[in-house]
């Protein structure tokens, strides 16, 4: 497979799950996993990698991002048990009469 076809399989990729993500299709997790696993099943079965490259690459990028992932796990939970909580309500009550309706002030 060339170099060309990889790039676009990775923007692709990309692309897949922005798009998941901005139309709120699926959670986050599930849609960077599906996504990933999905895109690597498509390069060994084309011959791309073996499923050994593959196991290899996994590991590498676990490595890499487990904490930023353990963060991001924590934060999701965080903020949505304090926004069921109402924890945030008056300070975005303040905010809301402070800009009304105008976005560049809420920004």
């Amino acid at each position: 497979m060339s170099d060309t076809i990889l790039a676009l399989l990775g923007f692709a990729t990309v692309i897949a799950v922005i798009v998941l993500l901005l139309r709120n299709v699926t959670v986050p997790a599930l849609a960077f996993v599906s996504v990933s696993t999905i895109t690597a099943a498509i390069l060994v079965a084309t011959g791309a990698f073996t499923l050994d490259e593959m196991a290899g690459f996994i590991k590498e990028g676990v490595k890499g991002v487990h904490g930023t992932a353990i963060l991001f796990i924590f934060s999701v939970l965080f903020f949505g048990v304090m926004t069921d909580a109402g924890m945030f309500d008056k300070i975005i009550g303040a905010l809301m009469k402070k800009v009304g309706n105008n976005v560049v002030g809420v920004a």
